[in-house]
């Protein structure tokens, strides 16, 4: 147990025990939506090189990007877990954010996509 002389709240005041398993540091939603867009590109990046690796055509690894919203959950499961154990809550929030954005952008491009290869005409 340290003691730290600031509270929680941020103000000087008595020390208050702090429990050395307890992060600080628990991180921000504009770190976990970062890091959301980063392992995006990096899937991306690696679905491409190895399309051009197995078929000669970089354009076949974007096949798993038409579905992201549920493809994502296959990277992003494991960092979400990652981000849990490392007691950032915050961060946590922000790929849960990011994570819902991807999923409902890819299911209303999706509509779209499908309502206007059925030819029905809403006008």
């Amino acid at each position: 147990m340290t003691e730290h002389p600031i509270d929680p709240a941020g103000l000087p005041g008595p020390s208050i025990p702090m429990d050395e398993s307890q992060s600080p540091d628990q991180g921000s939603i504009a770190r976990g939506i970062g890091l959301t867009a980063v392992l995006h590109a990096a899937v991306l990046i690696v679905c491409c090189a190895f399309a051009l690796v197995a078929s000669g055509d970089a354009m076949n690894g974007l096949m798993p990007f038409l579905g992201i919203g549920l493809f994502q959950l296959l990277y992003m499961g494991p960092a979400l877990l990652y981000i849990s154990k490392r007691k950032q809550p915050r961060t946590l929030k922000g790929m849960q954010i990011a994570l819902g954005i991807t999923f409902l952008l890819n299911a209303a491009c999706f509509g779209v996509v499908l309502v206007s290869l059925s030819g029905a005409n809403f006008h």
